[in-house]
């Protein structure tokens, strides 16, 4: 490997085929509901029934969130949803997307969860490059 390209990824330089970049957030918003399971695809995308009895999904662009989520499969929950346009960059374009930036179930935050695990030293241990497939939403 080159010195330049060491150089780079010790820096930083090198960014994620995957990564999105907020372009314009419209709206932050909570959906209260019941945690049902994963639309499973290119991605996780979470599935809540809220309070009106609607089934809602919406992107998941964190694994380590996805598995928090696995762990709570039919808990009342509160999600923290990003209406934003984003760029995705494995698709060269700017689209909008309801993404879910936070959790919360019963007092639980899901930034809590991870940042306890850090201090634990369990969030090496954790190999969350794995999704969580058992979780599935299977639609009624």
């Amino acid at each position: 490997m080159s010195l330049f390209i060491i150089f780079m990824i010790l820096f930083g330089y090198v960014s994620d085929d995957f990564e999105f970049t907020v372009i314009i957030d419209h709206n932050t918003f909570r959906v209260p509901g019941v945690f049902l399971g994963f639309e499973i695809g290119d991605y996780f995308n979470p599935v809540v029934r809220d309070e009106n009895g609607a089934i809602r999904s919406f992107l998941s662009t964190d694994c380590l969130m996805d598995y928090f989520l696995a762990d709570h499969e039919g808990d009342s929950i509160v999600l923290l949803i990003e209406d934003a346009d984003l760029y995705v960059h494995h698709l060269g374009d700017t689209v909008r997307i309801e993404r879910v930036i936070g959790i919360s179930i019963d007092g639980l935050t899901y930034a809590h969860w991870r940042d306890s695990l850090d201090a634990a030293g369990e969030l090496d241990l954790l190999q969350y490059f794995y999704s969580p497939y058992n979780c599935q939403y299977n639609q009624e």
